[in-house]
């Protein structure tokens, strides 16, 4: 009953010709959960615990107190489950494998942030359908894996630019990131930008411009145009040009 404890699943093998096995249940420990924001306690947050593997009725909800401490028990030994379900906050899991209660496990939270996205061309006009991906530094995993997840909403037009070339995207952990941006050409750009907490980080990129080629024929023996790019018509195709890492403007 749960009244009496929680026993966490286990698994059980029966030796051949073993007609019964003795399981002890004794649940005599407290499952503790510290909760930081980097080295901030952070109270008032619901939590939610379940045996690992989903089974039973599981511990259900409860907050954190002053020190940032979720506390369930009686429990037994054993792996558990633990998740952030509080709006605001990203959704933070994490496995415990509990052998005492000496002292609470640490789970980090993060507050959630957006990031709004202007892209430009070299000539300072709105550059649309550039692919815009994040890097969580702390968490070591991009945007668009977390989207795939459902961790995250989709922007509606994707991680790509619009044709006013901005991008919004919303509902980030807070922290560090690695942006890299892709133009439909190819060219490529990169840097970072720090998503605030309850707030909106603006981040102005500089797509890089492709190179292109032209020549202008005026007569059959010879081409002109740009002084670097005159052939004659026996010249082998300029290279194709590769993309190029530029850093935004300031």
């Amino acid at each position: 009953h749960p009244d009496h404890g929680f026993q966490p699943s286990t698994a059980v093998s029966r030796a051949p010709g073993e007609s019964r096995k003795e399981m002890i249940f004794a649940p005599r420990l407290r499952l503790r959960v510290a909760l930081l924001e980097r080295t901030a306690p952070v109270p008032g947050l619901e939590i939610d615990a379940t045996d690992h593997q989903d089974v039973g009725w599981g511990l259900g909800n409860a907050y954190s107190d002053d020190r940032g401490i979720v506390t369930w028990g009686p429990v037994s030994a054993g792996d558990f489950k633990i998740q952030v379900q509080n709006p605001g906050y990203w959704r933070a899991r994490q496995l415990i494998h509990l052998e005492n209660d000496a002292s609470p496990v640490t789970l980090q939270v993060r507050r959630l942030g957006n990031v709004e996205i202007t892209a430009k061309n070299g000539y300072g006009n709105p550059a649309s359908g550039v692919a815009i991906d994040l890097y969580s530094v702390e968490q070591g995993s991009w945007a668009s894996t977390w989207i795939s997840a459902n961790l995250m909403p989709q922007p509606p037009t994707g991680l790509t630019t619009g044709e006013d070339g901005h991008l919004r995207i919303n509902a980030l952990p807070n922290g560090e990131f690695r942006w890299r941006a892709t133009s439909p050409s190819g060219a490529t750009s990169e840097g970072t930008v720090q998503v605030p907490p309850q707030g909106t980080a603006q981040l102005q990129i500089t797509v890089p411009r492709a190179r292109v080629w032209a020549c202008t024929r005026v007569h059959a023996t010879g081409y002109v145009g740009h002084p670097a790019l005159t052939r004659s018509p026996k010249s082998p195709s300029p290279p194709h040009s590769p993309a190029s890492s530029y850093s935004p403007d300031s």
